[in-house]
């Protein structure tokens, strides 16, 4: 069951845009975040708004049948980054404005999902939102990221039955900060090149509360350092366990440095709502949309901060 909040939808949040729809929500916290940016069947959700984090560049067609996407990720406590990758082609292709909102959030709005731990397939595992059934396709053997002072990291392609994918070494994790002035080339094979893209940039989150073993509630005031980049976003996560149910709460909100949950929010979830540190995930996330021809490119750059 999912029960939308603050006109809001429940998805996969941006910073997860590859997470599999046949994962169960509930494993989020448990895998890594190599195993949450595989790409399955896209779930996504719309809502876009004028105050989106989202940059867009290029030119195009008005509809869209190959996306890319692009995740550089930061952990902030381990001080580390790993860049994924991977490319599809959908099979209806879609309206370029509906395709770009299905990966955008409305800012300040929470959505809660239920699922029922004595019903397991639940039915929201199946959606494919507006965007269908993709296909894993190639775009070439390696991506490089070079820096100002020259060659800096690879994303090399791996296959794994029908699906592609591109990853920097996670048993080598870059170490943090990256250099300023990255920029990324896509060789190119099924879906096209793209060269010379722009590496975006965002402050690494830090949270200020709340703090490792503290409780969550309803009442729990989110604070971190605001960043001073008006194209990124906060993303929070929360989850709580229970005999019967599994209760997750997702909300993009301003990065403004402070967020509370809404009052419609804290109604649907009720007083007893406590989940623990453990199953709390916050993140900055910035997005940009690249387009060629019919072709999407979807970067990203996300900052957690647990």
């Amino acid at each position: 069951m999912t029960v939308s909040v603050m006109g809001g939808c429940r998805c996969v949040p941006t910073t997860h845009l590859a997470y599999r729809s046949n994962t169960r929500v509930n494993t989020q916290k448990m895998v890594t975040v190599a195993a949450i940016l595989v790409t399955g069947t896209l779930v996504a959700c719309g809502g876009s708004s004028s105050n989106e984090p989202d940059t867009n560049t290029g030119s195009g067609t008005d509809t869209i049948d190959q996306y890319g996407m692009v995740s550089i990720v930061e952990s902030v406590p381990a001080q580390t980054y790993n860049f994924y990758a991977d490319f599809m082609d959908i099979a209806n292709p879609v309206d370029n404005e509906l395709f770009r909102s299905e990966f955008m959030d409305t800012p300040d709005t929470c959505t809660i999902d239920i699922q029922d731990t004595n019903n397991v397939p639940d039915e929201n595992l199946n959606e494919e939102g507006v965007i269908g059934n993709v296909t894993s396709i190639s775009a070439g053997d390696v991506i490089t990221v070079s820096s100002p002072a020259g060659s800096f990291t690879e994303l090399l392609k791996s296959v794994n039955d029908s699906n592609i994918n591109y990853q920097t070494d996670i048993s080598i994790p870059i170490a943090a900060p990256l250099p300023v002035g990255l920029v990324m080339d896509i060789p190119g094979e099924d879906f096209p090149a793209f060269g010379d893209i722009q590496v975006p940039e965002i402050q690494s989150l830090v949270l200020t509360s709340p703090t490792t073993g503290q409780i969550v509630t309803t009442d729990t005031e989110f604070t971190w350092q605001a960043g001073s980049n008006s194209d990124t976003e906060i993303q929070i996560t929360v989850s709580e366990f229970s005999d019967n149910s599994f209760v997750t709460v997702y909300c993009a909100v301003q990065d403004d440095g402070s967020f509370s949950f809404p009052a419609a929010t804290k109604a649907s979830l009720g007083d007893n709502f406590s989940a623990t540190a453990d199953t709390f995930i916050m993140s900055r996330f910035s997005r940009t949309f690249l387009q060629q021809g019919n072709a999407m490119l979807i970067l990203s750059r996300t900052s957690y901060a647990s």
